[in-house]
Parts: C-alpha cells; structure tokens; sequence
C-alpha cells in the first residue's frame, strides 16, 4: 500500500510538471487500485488472503548471490532533457521478469542523447546498455526490490560478467517463454484481477516462439509498424510499434528483423480483444535485434497496405467510458459534471448497447454527483467495475 501511495504522489508531482510519462489514466489507475485493495482486504469473506492483497508477505530487497539473467530487451523513454533506460532480464530459475533501470539528466546547454548513444552509456557496474539489453549477466551481487527492479553494486564489478547472445531462447522455460497463445491464455485466465495482484513490474513480457511472418505494414500517417505473426502452435498474434523520437532507427531495425528468419520476439503480450498482440522489446533472428537502441540500418520495405487491427464494439464502449472517467478524476468531479453529461451519457448507452448493463447504471449516478462524498464513493464504483471488465472483456472476446 506504502508503494501505491508513493507512486500517486510521483504521478501527481509528474503531471502537475507537465511531464509526458504521466496523466490523468495513470492517476486515475493507482486511485482505483488503491481502492480496490483496500475494499478486498476489508471484505467479510475472502477469496484472496489480505496479507497476499496488500502486499504484507513481500520483502523490500532480497540479495540474489548468484544468479544467470538473460535480456529479453530494453525500453526508452523520454521526459523533456530527461531520458530513462528499462531493460528487461529473464530469471529462469524464479521463471519472472526483472527490470534494470537506469536515469540520465542533461544540463540545458548538452543535447540529449537518444537510441545509439544512450546505448554506449552506463547503466551499471560499468556495463554498457547496449551490453547488457543484448546480452546475458551472471553476478553475485544483485538485489531484488519487491516490485522487481534491481541494483547491482558497482563496488565489485568483477562479481558481474556479461557475454553477448543470439537470442537461442528454447531453454527458457514457461511463462517466460510461450510456445502455445491459447495454452497461455489459459494461464493468464486463472490469475487474481491485475489490480490484486502482487505489484511488479514486467509481468506481461514473455518471448514468443515464432513458426512464420506474414503481412508486415507500415503507415506513414500513424509511424507505426504492425505485422502478423504465428507462434509455434500455429496461433497468429500481432507485433505492433510506434515511432518514439527516443529511439529513431527502432522502426527500421524491426523491419529489418522481420525479413529474416525470425526465431523468437520478445516484448510486453497483451490481449486486445480477440487477439494477442506484443510490443517488442528484442527479436531473434539471422542477428539479435533490440530496437530500441538499434543504429542506422537500411530503409525498411514494409508496405503501406495490408490487414489492419480493428476495434470490436465492446472495446470501443470500455474505452468512451475510460475517457470519461478520466476526465472527471481530472477536472474533478462537481466543477465538471455539467460539461461532461452529454458524453457520459453517450458513453452509459454505449455500454447498454454492448449489454454492459451495470456498468452503465454506475455511471448514469455521476450524471449529478452529490456534495457529501458520494460522488467519489460512485466514481470508484464505477472505475473498479470498469477495470475488472476490461481484464475480463479478453476473455469474454477470445
């Protein structure tokens, strides 16, 4: 709970500082989370033991003293004259994802660096980020924070070897690395609500074992690339990335990568409805490729036509109500209810149409919040009921 609540106040401080990493979605988000571990540990009767709920049972740190990890990628971000680093080692003997991240502040006067540059930077025990997101680390001195991220001491650098890699992901074992879509479909319908669960990062990245490429599609108007694949149980998901001034050539280094063999692709794997698609963070093929620090590689010859993702009715009317719930916890719930009414109401009947029927009732109470705090108290109704739909809503659309 502790963790929720520094992570409100970050968010509030980032918004508030007009940062492009925060907004009223993630605000909002950490609000109801918050609310909804609360409610489930105050339930009279539980399916989920409190202490698993509000993270009692998690140690802050725990010193691994010798431990293999294996880069499945990195991300990049950009904050003004900030930039920040995550990349992402698999653990095969925990079978979890761990996270490295690394901070760089520029002075006014240096130009900030982005992709292969950031990539010649430190990011620990004098290991370069392009080391490290393409290769493999083995250490003695790695501490794990409860939500996954680690540190590993600089103080004793030969404790820490790393050695490239080609991305042979076949050992990884499961949920790391998933063969079968609908077997990890299966899987991931089993667990607690997201906003129950254990708080750590990277859960949803895994690689993927590819059996075959298919349509690979640039749009120029969106900077986007999007390609079908085809895992090796025969299952097709969707690869999907956009353009990130932070990382220039990440676009070409994909479809570089797509036009070879492609053996495995690693990323964060969500379902979108019906279907599962995965922003990649590295991809395995004739060469190991992390976008996002990629260099200049030949222009891409994705083409510009092709099949195209398109949302599903029920996705649509979640996401009008997301809006709209969004736009209350920003503007607050009394000073905007007049002006967001016509779209909260088209939003409610969207959700009838869809058969959503109850979450549409909750959200006609905000239609005129009362001045006693039950306003707030409906919102989160709303927002918590909207939440477990959209986890839901994949299930249901599968």
């Amino acid at each position: 709970m502790h963790a929720i609540c520094t992570d409100l106040e970050i968010a509030l401080e980032g918004y508030h500082k007009r940062s492009a990493l925060y907004g009223s979605r993630e605000i909002a988000a950490l609000l109801v989370e918050l609310a909804g571990r609360v409610r489930s540990a105050q339930a009279p009767t539980h399916e989920l033991p409190a202490r698993f709920v509000l993270g009692e049972d998690q140690a802050p740190e725990t010193l691994l003293d010798h431990v293999r990890l294996v880069s499945l990628g990195a991300r990049l971000r950009a904050d003004g004259r900030e930039r920040y680093a995550d990349v992402y080692l698999a653990d095969p003997d925990t079978t979890v994802v761990l996270v490295l991240r690394k901070r760089w502040d520029y002075a006014p006067d240096v130009e900030p660096e982005d992709g292969p540059g950031l990539a010649r930077r430190t990011v620990a025990a004098r290991l370069t980020l392009q080391a490290v997101a393409t290769g493999q680390i083995v250490s003695k001195v790695v501490t794990r924070r409860a939500n996954h991220t680690i540190d590993m001491s600089s103080s004793r650098t030969g404790q820490t070897s790393v050695t490239p890699q080609r991305g042979d992901w076949d050992s990884l074992p499961a949920p790391l690395l998933v063969r079968d879509l609908a077997e990890h479909d299966a899987w991931v319908r089993k667990r607690p609500p997201r906003m129950l669960r254990p708080r750590v990062l990277a859960e949803e990245v895994h690689a993927v074992a590819v059996s075959d490429v298919r349509a690979v599609v640039y749009e120029a108007a969106e900077q986007q690339i999007t390609a079908q694949l085809v895992d090796a149980a025969g299952n097709p998901f969707v690869l999907s990335a956009r353009h990130q001034r932070v990382a220039p050539h990440a676009l070409d280094a994909i479809a570089v990568a797509l036009g070879q063999k492609v053996r495995f692709v690693a990323g964060e794997l969500t379902r979108r409805g019906s279907f599962w698609e995965l922003s990649p963070l590295a991809i395995a093929a004739d060469t190991f490729v992390v976008p996002d620090v990629a260099g200049p590689t030949p222009a891409h010859t994705a083409s510009g036509h092709g099949p195209r993702v398109v949302g599903e009715p029920l996705d649509t009317a979640l996401t009008r109500a997301e809006a709209v719930l969004e736009e209350l916890c920003h503007g607050g719930l009394g000073a905007r209810a007049a002006t967001v009414r016509p779209r909260l109401l088209q939003a409610a009947q969207a959700l009838d149409d869809a058969g959503l029927a109850g979450l549409a009732s909750r959200l006609r109470r905000l239609e005129r919040p009362g001045t006693d705090g039950s306003g707030a108290d409906a919102w989160l109704d709303a927002a918590l009921r909207l939440t477990l739909l959209r986890e839901a809503s994949s299930a249901l659309q599968a």
